[in-house]
């Protein structure tokens, strides 16, 4: 299974994607800071980053262009979004509300 980051200022969100991902096997560790978040995946191996799209500190877009370009061998990035403007751009989105069979089918193709 994959180790995921996942990155969201809002909690209560962080905790129901752990809800969805930790039961099909997956280890997830979170934080609330994207800047935490980059420091931590130069430091560690992940094979996924999970991260919101509007945070304080830095747009989910903006840590993965940083993510792509500063880090050797990168994990795979997924943005979560509300907007549907945003999300319908690239593949590399998807759209909240998280629909818990596309967010598993995606990270399966995405990671494997």
């Amino acid at each position: 299974m994959a180790k995921i980051l996942l990155v969201d200022d809002d909690t209560e969100h962080n905790e129901m994607i752990r809800g969805i991902l930790i039961p099909e096997g997956h280890h997830v560790i979170t934080t609330e800071n994207p800047l935490e978040a980059f420091s931590m995946v130069k430091k560690d191996k992940f094979d996924l980053v999970l991260c919101d799209e509007v945070m304080p500190e830095m747009l989910g877009r903006e840590l993965m262009r940083k993510i792509n370009s500063e880090i050797m061998d990168p994990p795979v990035v997924l943005i979560l979004t509300g907007y549907v403007e945003i999300a319908t751009l690239d593949t590399t989105y998807l759209l909240k509300p998280i629909n818990n069979v596309e967010l598993l089918s995606v990270i399966a193709v995405k990671v494997d």
